[in-house]
């Protein structure tokens, strides 16, 4: 991959794109646990620049067939990433970003701190700080701010 293929995935990201935190709830034993998760992607009713990313970045493609009323609406192509290979994604391409800086800041830092304890099971005080991150994030997402 080239600078200009980096340029083009962060203004991508910055326009269409979206850098967030996803709380999951797990069902497994009493009460369930939420677990977090960082995820990129971008969504677009095109083929081309989803699918540009996938083939040059990796990650995961899907296709969404128009909802509700075909002849109003057009499908939808996705391409997303999540945990430590978008952030690895981010980190290649947030010098370059422009609208969602503080969004790769906080994504960097939440997964850093997952991984410091890959493997092991998170504690609720570290569950606390993901959560931090995740509300932080989620200000930082708000449309219209």
């Amino acid at each position: 991959m080239t600078e200009s293929d980096l340029i083009y995935a962060a203004a991508t990201v910055d326009c269409e794109g979206t850098i967030t935190i996803v709380k999951h709830l797990s069902t497994h034993g009493k009460g369930g646990i939420s677990w977090y998760r960082l995820h990129v992607a971008v969504e677009m009713t095109s083929l081309e620049i989803p699918w540009w990313l996938h083939n040059t970045f990796g990650g995961s493609f899907k296709c969404y067939p128009a909802y509700n009323n075909p002849t109003k609406h057009k499908g939808t192509f996705i391409w997303y990433m999540d945990g430590g290979k978008a952030v690895y994604f981010i980190f290649l391409i947030q010098p370059y970003l422009k609208l969602k800086m503080q969004q790769a800041q906080v994504a960097i830092k939440f997964q850093e701190s997952k991984e410091s304890r890959q493997g092991i099971r998170t504690t609720e005080l570290e569950r606390d700080k993901q959560e931090h991150y995740r509300n932080e994030m989620t200000k930082l997402n708000k449309r219209g701010v």
